[in-house]
């Protein structure tokens, strides 16, 4: 038994020094999970199937912590802004016979009757945050620098939720959940259904069961509380921000809010939760690339099909940095995730910082380092479609981007920018001549993705190869 295990472990080694190596790097949020959840997706499928069942769980928290956000809110705004009550004044005996136009001095509007009535009819929720929370394990604080005020985060951002990577899939019992995915093909224990044959623990069952039946009688009351234009109003006076996914989680919460429900791919790939630490995945690709074009290829690639990977996801808030360089050691590619909607927002972590600019700083770190001198660097230019959209609502680039000068206010005039001045940023800081690939990306965005990742993929393949004297 002891030598078999030695020789299954040998065997991993093997495959794992065999393995080309990927790095996703960025700042925090940059979409770097959502990328590698777009790899296994394409390339890794029979994994990616027995874990998306146990996205409901986050997609539960997703859907919960906004409506909950908003609630908190709400509850800051009536505790600084108490609606008036009806008081009488003192009247006359002359009074007596009629109402002073001072014996009600003020009333509550209809309006703050009824988001109090919506706060005591969601309440219920807070629990159901908490059990969801404690289902997805134990949880990390939000670290900021001493110079972000309080005043300055959000509701949300005051009581951030972090899970050590891979933790929260052992925790739902996934197969194959470990962060380390050839380590953890377990038998199945479950599938988080509730009550059926080979579900998880009692406990966690009953938990996911709660969770759902709170939802689902709550479901008519969050989807009013968030079309609600007075709600919309305090939100955007207190400049409360949410995650990218939570109008799409909520918009869809007829089909999402249900006892039945299962994620879809789109539902895994907007779901978010954050984690602390380095999420690690061992892949052999599954499958043939899918066409991205009709051009014939002088110099066909062997077939994709059966290389071993392996993609490491390293936190980007600021605080976990330090632990990027021990991978850059013999790593082959390098994808740089730099979301580009973020040109007028600050770090979370230090609001001195435009996140934009903290990208630049970041991808001239990354093209100076001299261990990453012969690796491949590819280019997300990420979160295009959030681009567009503020752009479309009216924000001026160059008003928080004073480079951009005099150019055009549009999304093409912006991206074809920063793709010259990440260029540039990496002439200026690489060590030698090197190939850049760079991509207006939308990752949520599922068969614009399927199309670059399979280029991607083909280009790291082809540039290794060549290194190696094979093409």
């Amino acid at each position: 038994m002891i030598d078999e295990a030695l020789r299954e472990e040998g065997s991993a080694m093997r495959q794992r020094e065999k393995a080309l190596k990927i790095l996703l790097l960025g700042q925090s949020e940059s979409g770097k999970s959502t990328t590698l959840k777009n790899f296994r997706r394409l390339f890794a499928r029979d994994q990616w199937e027995k874990e998306r069942l146990a996205w409901r769980t986050v997609i539960q928290l997703n859907i919960v912590r906004a409506i909950n956000t908003i609630l908190d809110t709400l509850a800051d705004e009536f505790l600084e802004n108490p609606p008036p009550t009806p008081t009488r004044s003192v009247r006359s005996r002359s009074d007596d016979s009629h109402t002073s136009k001072d014996s009600l001095r003020s009333q509550a509007s209809p309006t703050t009757d009824k988001l109090q009535l919506l706060r005591r009819r969601l309440g219920p929720l807070r629990g159901v945050e908490d059990d969801l929370k404690k289902m997805l394990g134990p949880s990390e604080a939000q670290e900021r620098s001493p110079s972000t005020p309080l005043s300055y985060l959000s509701t949300r951002d005051r009581a951030e939720f972090y899970v050590r990577s891979g933790n929260w899939r052992d925790t739902l019992q996934v197969p194959g959940a470990s962060a380390r995915f050839g380590q953890g093909n377990r038998a199945s224990r479950g599938n988080l259904r509730g009550g059926q044959p080979g579900a998880g623990t009692a406990t966690e069952a009953h938990e996911t069961d709660s969770a759902t039946e709170v939802l689902v009688g709550c479901k008519d009351d969050m989807k009013t509380l968030w079309k609600d234009e007075a709600v919309w109003e305090i939100l955007t006076r207190r400049e409360v921000k949410f995650e990218d996914s939570a109008d799409y989680f909520i918009s869809n919460a007829d089909r999402i809010v249900t006892r039945g429900y299962e994620p879809s791919d789109e539902d895994v790939l907007r779901a978010r939760l954050r984690t602390m630490g380095v999420q690690e995945y061992h892949m052999t690709s599954e499958g043939e690339s899918l066409p991205t074009n009709n051009i014939v290829d002088p110099n066909p690639l062997p077939p994709a099909d059966g290389y071993s990977w392996l993609l490491y996801d390293v936190g980007g808030a600021r605080t976990q940095r330090s632990a990027w360089q021990p991978f850059f050691e013999g790593v082959h590619a390098i994808i740089f995730l730099a979301p580009v909607s973020c040109f007028d927002e600050r770090l979370e972590e230090d609001i001195r910082f435009n996140k934009l600019e903290d990208s630049f700083v970041l991808w001239g770190g990354i093209c100076k380092s001299k261990l990453l001198a012969n690796t491949t660097l590819v280019l997300f230019l990420n979160k295009c479609d959030l681009l567009e959209a503020k752009i479309a609502n009216g924000a001026k680039v160059k008003r928080f981007l004073p480079s951009f000068g005099d150019r055009p206010n549009t999304t093409d005039a912006v991206i074809k920018y920063l793709k010259q001045k990440f260029k540039d940023t990496m002439k200026q800081n690489s060590p030698e001549r090197r190939t850049l690939y760079i991509y207006p990306t939308s990752v949520v965005d599922a068969e614009e993705t399927t199309i670059t990742l399979n280029t991607v993929r083909d280009s790291i393949l082809r540039e290794n190869l060549q290194n190696a004297d094979f093409v």
